[in-house]
């Protein structure tokens, strides 16, 4: 492709709705100095010293934080979240890359999916280490999910393109419930 032909290309996102549909998630990243590795006093375990940390949308999120960073006009965020630490990091997250989250259901019935990813600094080398995930593992509550599907005849009015993202391995445990796929689908037709 052409410098100029994506330079117009990128100038026409800014009159495009976009909307992403799916499961928002935070992801943290945790920067340990290995360095500073110390025993535990309670275990005698490693007691890893964590120096910087970071933050950021994640899962359908990332999909978000990259239309808006492209300068899609206006970017939609249409899932659920938790009322908890990680919905209001990740809504402080989503609203600091301007993407509207007045779609995203929030509730005390779930948790807000959280992807925590250690980083180990030795000897001027970064190393990811094991991750740990926090998501919801029982079926989305029916309420939560009667709330999205009612948002979503709203949602495919309001926007030019829909971006459709299920992370969760999950059956039935994320936003794409059977539900909401089928109502998708007919939406799309």
């Amino acid at each position: 492709m052409k410098r100029d032909e994506m330079i117009r290309i990128l100038d026409n996102a800014k009159a495009i709705s976009v909307a992403v549909i799916g499961d928002f998630a935070l992801d943290r990243y945790f920067i340990i100095d290995t360095n500073l590795n110390e025993p535990s006093l309670e275990t005698g375990l490693i007691a890893y010293q964590v120096v910087e940390t970071t933050k950021s949308p994640g899962a359908s999120g990332s999909v978000a934080r990259n239309l808006s960073s492209i300068g899609a006009g206006s970017v939609y965020a249409v899932g659920i979240g938790g009322l908890d630490g990680g919905g209001y990091d990740l809504k402080e997250e989503l609203d600091r890359f301007s993407i509207n989250d007045d779609y995203l259901v929030r509730s005390n019935a779930v948790v807000t999916p959280q992807y925590i990813k250690t980083v180990h600094l030795s000897k001027g080398s970064r190393a990811e280490s094991n991750r740990l995930d926090i998501k919801n593992f029982r079926p989305t509550p029916s309420e939560i999910e009667q709330k999205v599907y009612d948002n979503l005849s709203d949602i495919f009015d309001k926007c030019h393109a829909i971006v459709i993202l299920d992370q969760m391995a999950e059956s039935n445990c994320g936003v794409i419930t059977e539900k909401i796929r089928k109502r998708l689908v007919e939406l799309a037709k």
